[in-house]
This record gives C-alpha cells, structure tokens and sequence, in this order.
C-alpha cells in the first residue's frame, strides 16, 4: 500500500529530528514480539519510542495495529507508543464558500 505525502512527509521530517538528536532510527521497523510494522522506532539508551505516523483514513484502516503496539509499549517500562496525526491543510471555510459560490466559466 502507498503511503500518503503527508505520512511520508511527516516520517522523513521526524526521523531527520530524531536522528539529529544522535538517536538510531529505524523506519518501517519489525517490532520483536508483537510481528507488526512500526512507522519508526527510535532507540536510545535504555528506551525506545515506537511512532506510528497517520492520517484520519489511514488510523481508520489501521486501528487495531495502533491499537496493538501501543499496549505493547503500555506494558514495558522501557517503551513509549506515539501517534502523530498527519492530515493534509483544509482549505478555510471563507474560501471554499467562495469557490462553491463562483459562477463557472463559459467559453
């Protein structure tokens, strides 16, 4: 399945952080013992950040993976879960009234 811009937008943006901070980061990462993908996995010192990078579709199509990894984290004292909400920009309310409200263009 392709991956949505704003997903992989929001990875490639978080990894460059996380990494900046001279943390290891693994993108689409196996996580030992639960057999799911994690967006990334961010490993340094004693603790580890599983991060799963989702739109409101994608979290939809998605829930019980999200769901799954984050009790795993739940339940390691070691292990923090992150979900980051990466929806694309609406358009004001202003500007789609006035678009809806344009007369087309005859020709």
């Amino acid at each position: 399945m392709r991956r949505p811009l704003t997903e992989a937008r929001a990875i490639a943006h978080l990894r460059k952080s996380y990494e900046g901070l001279g943390l290891r980061v693994e993108v689409d990462s196996l996580v030992a013992e639960t057999g799911l993908r994690a967006d990334l996995v961010v490993r340094g010192g004693p603790k580890t950040l599983i991060i799963e990078v989702k739109n409101s579709e994608s979290l939809q199509q998605e829930h019980d993976s999200v769901v799954a990894l984050a009790r795993y984290a739940e339940g390691r004292s070691d292990t923090r879960f992150d979900l980051v909400l990466a929806n694309p920009k609406r358009r004001r309310r202003s500007d789609r009234a006035t678009a809806q409200n344009e007369a087309p263009v005859s020709g």
